[in-house]
């Protein structure tokens, strides 16, 4: 029996008592059930005071590496200094009750779960702490891992716990680093009553009906009076875009994206940046904006849609491909990008990887005309024998964390920001960014995969198409 909130009710809607599902599912199973169902009110109520935010560090407790406790006081220092009002919590062996759950993760806006590999084997037997952060919409996620004994292996990843973001956490400096780049808290110190009048005010004004510019001058005062407060761009957007103000819109979500910290909302800001730029034909600042979002939120799908159709625009296929290839195995991913690696493969000429690519597309999305229109063609056009190719031949310069090809360097290297090929000292024409990506040799791996940022490059025997 599936043990959550639903125990506590019955076919009515009416609560249970307490004794009576302890009859049935025991001590632990109503402790369960009774966190479940405090997490789903929790989660239908607003963002808690963030101003400054507060954050949980959770740790395991035992066995302990050398010098573990050591690294989570640092790593609790080191939040503590980027701004944040941070809670370490020792990992529990059982769910953790309701009255924890108010005082530490439903008070939170980052959750850091440092993970070893014992925690996968532990973390499918019950409803835990990393659970209920993710069921909490305003809790941003964030996994460190750590190797035993500071082997460097990580702790495998693809796993069904999604985190909003996973750090290696080995290399304390680089880990330092990172924290420091995403995580630095530079709002203001708020009362909580204050932060609460902020926000009431602003969905007042978000929410009028109907909705006036005198309105819009608020919500926008508001939020450049409190930047770090996402939650106020995006409500300025909606707002615009109601008032039928476009240029409005897409400048709130340009404002906002560069200023809402990374657990207040940037992630679709960035994405409403995004789509206004590309629709409004802006392209040169649609890829720049959408490299920036790729490395800040490698998991979503949108910013390697808008890199890879550009770069295909550009004659830079395998490029395109390869962050297409990425975006096209991200969760919640449209078939809007199936659709885009198969013009991809169409122009490369591997028209039996196009043709899988279309009807995959129109599998998932009937009315897509332009997959539709796409599979009619590729049918249609004459094969040889690359054709059906489905793999890349070695040695080729590849990826140990995913299937990018780097095939078009021609005594270049990879862009460090968008992975394009470039040559020479001058930063990249396309996104901006200087640094180059080291090649492989046939003894030493390269550098950091500029796709999927988590592999090397390496030389490979083959590549899967």
């Amino acid at each position: 029996m599936p043990i959550g909130r639903q125990l506590l009710y019955d076919a009515a809607g009416r609560r249970r008592p307490d004794e009576e599902v302890l009859g049935e599912v025991g001590h632990l199973g109503l402790r369960t059930a009774l966190l479940a169902d405090a997490v789903h009110r929790r989660a239908r109520e607003g963002e808690p005071p963030s101003s400054p935010p507060h954050a949980v560090v959770s740790y395991p407790v035992a066995p302990a590496a050398p010098g573990e406790d050591r690294w989570v006081r640092d790593l609790v220092d080191h939040l503590t200094a980027l701004g944040w009002t941070v809670h370490p919590e020792p990992r529990r062996a059982e769910p953790m009750t309701v009255g924890e759950l108010a005082s530490g993760i439903a008070t939170c806006r980052l959750f850091v779960a440092v993970l070893t590999p014992s925690y996968w084997q532990r973390a499918a037997g019950h409803y835990d702490e990393v659970q209920v952060a993710m069921s909490l919409p305003y809790v941003h996620t964030l996994a460190v891992t750590r190797s035993p004994a500071g082997n460097g292996l990580a702790p495998a990843t693809d796993r069904p716990v999604a985190f909003d973001r996973l750090i290696r956490g080995d290399d304390s400096a680089a880990l330092q680093a990172e924290l420091t780049r995403l995580y630095r808290y530079a709002g203001d110190a708020l009362p909580p009553e204050a932060e609460r009048t902020i926000r009431a005010e602003a969905r007042a004004a978000a929410t009028a009906k109907p909705p006036t510019r005198e309105h819009a001058t608020l919500l926008s005062a508001l939020a450049e009076q409190t930047p770090w407060l996402g939650s106020l761009w995006l409500q300025l957007i909606d707002l615009r875009r109601r008032l039928g103000d476009e240029p409005g819109a897409i400048d709130a979500a340009r404002r906002g994206a560069a200023k809402a910290p990374i657990w207040e909302g940037r992630e679709r800001l960035c994405a409403a940046e995004l789509r206004y730029l590309y629709d409004a034909g802006q392209f040169e600042a649609a890829f720049r904006a959408a490299v920036a979002a790729a490395h800040d939120f490698p998991r979503n799908w949108l910013p390697r849609l808008v890199i890879g159709s550009l770069l295909d625009d550009l004659r830079r296929p395998w490029t395109g491909r390869n962050h297409l290839l990425v975006a096209s195995r991200a969760p919640g991913r449209s078939a809007q990008v199936v659709n885009m690696l198969g013009v991809v493969y169409l122009h490369l000429g591997a028209l039996a990887r196009a043709e899988r690519c279309f009807r995959d597309a129109v599998a998932e999305d009937p009315g897509n005309t332009l997959a539709r229109g796409n599979l009619a063609l590729v049918t249609h056009l004459p094969r040889g024998a690359e054709a059906e190719a489905v793999e890349v031949p070695g040695p080729a310069c590849g990826c140990t964390g995913c299937d990018s090809v780097f095939g078009e360097l021609a005594g270049g290297a990879p862009c460090a920001g968008c992975a394009a090929p470039r040559s020479g000292a001058a930063p990249c024409p396309l996104c901006g960014v200087e640094a180059v990506i080291a090649l492989p040799t046939t003894a030493a791996e390269g550098g950091e995969c500029p796709v999927c940022r988590a592999g090397r490059l390496v030389m490979r025997d083959h590549i899967p198409l």
